[in-house]
């Protein structure tokens, strides 16, 4: 993770004269078997990233991978979207990262993924237990 960052902090450095620069890297659990890893960017209008899900439930494994294709950056958080696969069917996947830091509060991931039609097939949410969010910005 610490290379990831390093690589972000150093295309938005290097970026960071043309166009605004964002980025937001984590990885970690929000419960018992419950495991993301995100990268979202943004640098002017050009996104990319990518999301990965994976759980346990009670009807089997969850995976989830995602490409970025819209990002929405605030002060602490992103807000990701994009199409996906969820196993083995084509989706949609709706992030919210939150980085806590800046609050004194625990970071916060959640996750919704739309079939074709529209409707929630899958989602979840919640604090991150182990791992780590990070939501950088670069001043023009």
């Amino acid at each position: 993770m610490k290379k990831m960052l390093f690589l972000i902090s150093i295309a938005a450095f290097s970026l960071s004269a043309f166009a605004q620069t964002h980025a937001a890297l984590g990885n970690g659990t929000i419960g018992e078997y419950k495991k993301f890893d995100l990268l979202a960017a943004r640098i002017g209008d050009v996104v990319g990233g990518s999301v990965q899900f994976h759980a346990a439930t009670n009807t089997g494994i969850i995976a989830i991978n995602a490409k970025v294709q819209k990002a929405i950056f605030e002060k602490n958080a992103v807000h990701t979207a994009g199409e996906g696969m969820l196993n083995d069917k084509h989706v949609f996947v709706e992030v919210l990262a939150v980085d806590g830091t800046p609050e004194h509060k625990p970071d916060f991931f959640s996750i919704r993924v739309f079939n074709k039609e529209g409707n929630v097939v899958f989602e979840a949410s919640g604090a991150v237990i182990h791992g780590n969010i990070i939501v950088k910005h670069s001043k023009t």
